[in-house]
């Protein structure tokens, strides 16, 4: 289901003009294991990047702040979290998205 959904937005971002950029947010077990499981962002990874979208995986960011309080629950973050995301997901979408979008004419 997600491969056709994700092949219907990549219709119509090429129909409309505009550029799609995807972001895997993790959930609390996969920040706090002691183990690294991404197999849920590898297969996104991997589809998104077939489809030429830019893809942002947010588990190393917030593993590396793994010690700190992050989630209110299993996958929603505190305000602090959320400005550490913010700022990421803001230089990933200056380095790989907007550098590549053409002005409209």
């Amino acid at each position: 289901m997600i491969d056709r959904e994700l092949a219907a937005l990549a219709k119509l971002s090429e129909d409309h003009g505009f550029r799609v950029a995807v972001v895997a947010f993790p959930v609390s077990f996969q920040v706090q294991a002691d183990f690294l499981e991404r197999t849920p962002q590898a297969r996104l990874e991997r589809r998104a990047t077939a489809l030429g979208f830019p893809f942002l995986d947010l588990l190393p960011l917030l593993r590396e702040h793994r010690g700190e309080e992050l989630f209110f629950d299993q996958a929603h973050l505190v305000a602090s979290a959320n400005a550490l995301v913010a700022r990421r997901i803001v230089e990933f979408l200056q380095s790989q998205v907007l550098p590549s979008v053409r002005p409209c004419s």
